[in-house]
């Protein structure tokens, strides 16, 4: 069966000497596909944006087409929405995989209906659900996904949250799979910092890591933040991380290489205004780091498997929920048990990639 994702800013992980911008959303969505690419029973290719790369590449087993990067201007947008359709006829799939909410979701959607093809829509962020999408979409873009998701064969969520607010907003039935990364057995680690991965965006708001930092002069800390689409703020949080003297900051690492900083990390620290189910939380659980999140805490894990704190918004919490576990043994062992616990009973790419082969199946026999 062949298996089309969707994915425009994707390639960079296929191709570790492209440097640019890619986000949990492509993570997950090539984990599956390379998990999936390695079943004897699916064609695994991924659609991708263009970043002057040949028109066909193969990774592993994996068919890489270059599709279109988004336009902004709005004519533009429209021959883009043919461009997508055309790319995906050639490719030709039984079914089609998508993630996060843009306006390319309706065009899939029509592109399925069209030429007979299954359609499976993965949710990212709360956003795509709880109507919050249309703020950032607008009228336009924002029918248009809303028009892809409620025609899609079967959607995903990550959470009970996400599938109740899917029912609400939409009126859709989903079924849950959580974020999954593969998941080795458990080894003690050498914890020498406390770590923040993400972009420079705003809904990301890595500045209240480095006040946490400044707060913990003693401890050391490690930024790693790349550059979203705000070079000013860019460069004002680069500028501040240098004044402060135990922080570092890494613009960039790869996606292969990134193991190397959670396995180091005392705490894993999320700022985000809103989530879906960050990465960073299972790249930091599975290798026994406890998490201490500003806002997100999907289905309220961190306090029912007790593998972190979350400060509900509070950032006088955040920081003091860092300063307990580094200065309190007995609670940070208990925590950092229980975050790898978590994470393998609940995000093992092993168990969940046969949930996933389940829906495929489910809409195509």
């Amino acid at each position: 069966m062949n298996i089309c994702f969707v994915q425009t800013a994707v390639y960079p992980i296929f191709n570790t000497n492209c440097k640019k911008l890619f986000g949990g959303s492509e993570v997950q969505m090539y984990l599956i596909g390379r998990e999936l690419s390695r079943r004897q029973n699916f064609n695994i290719s991924f659609l991708v944006g263009d970043y002057n790369q040949n028109k066909k590449e193969t990774y592993e087993n994996i068919s890489v087409y270059r599709g279109i990067t988004p336009s902004k201007n709005f004519m533009a947008k429209i021959f883009d929405a043919i461009k997508l359709i055309i790319n995906l006829h050639k490719i030709n799939p039984d079914v089609v995989v998508c993630r996060s909410a843009n306006a390319g979701i309706g065009i899939v959607s029509l592109y399925a209906t069209i030429f007979g093809k299954k359609f499976i829509y993965m949710c990212a962020s709360d956003i795509d659900v709880d109507g919050g999408y249309k703020s950032i979409l607008g009228t336009t873009e924002g029918f248009l996904y809303a028009f892809g998701l409620k025609k899609a064969h079967s959607i995903i969520c990550q959470s009970d949250f996400q599938k109740r607010k899917l029912k609400k907003y939409f009126n859709r039935d989903s079924i849950i799979i959580k974020s999954s990364y593969h998941i080795d057995n458990k080894h003690n680690f050498e914890k020498k910092y406390v770590l923040w991965v993400g972009r420079c965006h705003e809904i990301k708001n890595p500045e209240a890591f480095l006040y946490v930092a400044e707060k913990n002069p003693d401890k050391k800390f490690v930024i790693i933040c790349q550059l979203a689409d705000d070079s000013v703020r860019y460069e004002n949080l680069v500028k501040r991380s240098r004044k402060i003297k135990n922080i570092q900051f890494i613009p960039h690492v790869p996606f292969n290489e990134i193991d190397t900083y959670f396995k180091k990390s005392l705490i894993i620290v999320n700022t985000s205004d809103f989530e879906g189910f960050p990465n960073t939380f299972i790249q930091a659980a599975k290798y026994n780091t406890p998490i201490v999140s500003l806002n997100s805490n999907p289905d309220n894990f961190l306090d029912v498997y007790e593998c972190g704190f979350c400060a509900n918004g509070d950032m006088n919490k955040l920081n003091t929920y860092v300063d307990i576990l580094m200065n309190d043994f007995r609670l940070y062992s208990y925590y950092s048990d229980n975050a790898y616990v978590y994470a393998k009973e609940n995000h093992d790419i092993k168990k969940n990639i046969e949930k996933f082969e389940e829906v495929i199946k489910n809409i195509t026999y």
